[in-house]
């Protein structure tokens, strides 16, 4: 949604990119939960396998603030308004 809203200068899909950031912190959020709770402190020799999976997931939900960032220049490239750091101000548009 970033890029084509970089591409198409789409400040819709630029909100939409980034308020769906919410979602990616909550999803990294459960899969930490559960593979902490339900299976490393559980069972400790699944430790060396849930940390690769805790990585990636930290990994995916960066790769999504850094296509929050470019949603967030994309409203300012074309309506030279800053929205950085407050989704809030998006929302209040709906």
């Amino acid at each position: 949604m970033a890029v084509d809203s970089f591409i198409n200068g789409d400040v819709e899909l630029a909100k939409k990119a980034i308020l769906s950031d919410e979602e990616a912190d909550k999803l990294r959020n459960a899969i930490t939960r559960e593979l902490i709770e339900d299976y490393m402190a559980k069972d400790a020799s699944t430790a060396p396998r849930a940390i690769q999976l805790l990585l990636i997931a930290r990994f995916l939900e960066r790769i999504c603030d850094h296509a929050t960032n470019i949603a967030e220049d994309v409203i300012y490239m074309v309506q030279a308004e800053v929205v950085k750091h407050h989704p809030e101000k998006l929302r209040d548009d709906k």
